[in-house]
């Protein structure tokens, strides 16, 4: 069965706890994450 963002794709860029939420709540009907990291390799 197909997933709602099926081939959806998200860059994230967020840091704060509100962000990343939003996210996942869009990954979880199928969307692709695509998560950046700071200059200095921490999320």
């Amino acid at each position: 069965m197909r997933q709602v963002f099926e081939g959806t794709r998200i860059l994230d860029f967020t840091q704060v706890l509100v962000g990343p939420f939003a996210v996942m709540q869009l990954a979880l009907p199928g969307a692709e994450d695509i998560e950046t990291l700071g200059t200095n390799g921490v999320t």
